[in-house]
This record gives C-alpha cells, structure tokens and sequence, in this order.
C-alpha cells in the first residue's frame, strides 16, 4: 500500500502522534510506497487568498512547487495519513495552512473525483481536551476533499514525551 503521511513539525522521539504513526505504518506499510511530508518545512507558503488556484492557474501560487510534491504524492497513495496534535482545541496551524491550499479541490469548488478512492487516517493525541474539535477539522476537510472513507486514531496522553 503507498501512503502519504503529513506531520505537523520534525520532533520524532518525544511526539506521541509520531510514535502512534509509526506503529499504523508498521502494520499497514508493507512494501508499499511511503511519502513523508514535514511542515512546515514541506509547504512554508502561506495561502494568501489569491484565487489563483480557483480559476485554474495553480502555477501562479507562491506555494505551487511544494503543492506540486504533495499533489503527486496524494495521488500516488491509497492511504493519506494526517498526524495532528490537539492545539489550543484543534489542529495546529502549520496543517490548516496547508489545508488552505486544497481549497480549490473541494467538492463544491473543482473536485478531484479520485480521492473517493482513496482512505484517510487522522492521528490525534492530546493531554486535555479538544481532540474531538481537531478530528472535526480535518473530517470537514476530508469529506469536501471527497475522501471515500476517513478513519481516526484519538488517544489521550500524560503528557508529550512518547515513551
């Protein structure tokens, strides 16, 4: 299975959503294609609302040459893998910069019917609460992304250190 995985920021060894990851990937990887993306090191553009994407001029977005990277990367995968930890109730900001620029993707706006072939997995850990409004987020984006089916992995946390 080829799978695309989204991180939030590069910390490995104390993130409980990195580590709940690598066991799904353990399990699900086997000999498939894996693409990783860090943010927002992989897509430090900011949307700026431009609508170029809206009327299918994606190539004048500041952010198209790693949308490029990621849209081939969606495309090549089955399985579309979001680690997001709970922030302050909801997704951290470097993965709804990101969503922003899928936008244009949306159902309702110039669908790309071949995500209904394709499954997401939201990864979400929190130490409190919130973890309920950041699937929300990322559900609401699947579902208008046309994604056939999301799953979620939510799973309370002492605290950050994974081990």
């Amino acid at each position: 299975m080829n799978i695309t995985i989204i991180y939030p920021h590069k910390r490995k060894t104390k993130s409980s959503t990195y580590g709940i990851a690598q066991m799904v990937l353990d399990r699900l990887l086997s000999g498939g294609t894996l693409h990783e993306f860090y943010l927002p090191q992989d897509m430090p553009h900011v949307c700026a609302g431009c609508y170029a994407c809206m009327n299918g001029r994606e190539d004048k977005c500041g952010g198209h040459e790693y949308m490029q990277k990621l849209i081939a990367a969606i495309d090549d995968s089955e399985l579309i893998i979001f680690c997001a930890p709970t922030y302050v109730y909801h997704i951290p900001g470097q993965v709804k910069t990101l969503l922003d620029h899928f936008a244009y993707r949306w159902l309702v706006h110039r669908p790309d019917l071949s995500l209904m072939c394709k499954q997401a997995l939201i990864i979400t850990t929190a130490a409190g609460g919130g973890m309920k409004s950041t699937v929300r987020d990322l559900r609401d984006s699947m579902n208008y992304w046309g994604i056939g089916r999301t799953n979620v992995i939510t799973q309370a946390v002492w605290g950050y250190d994974w081990s």
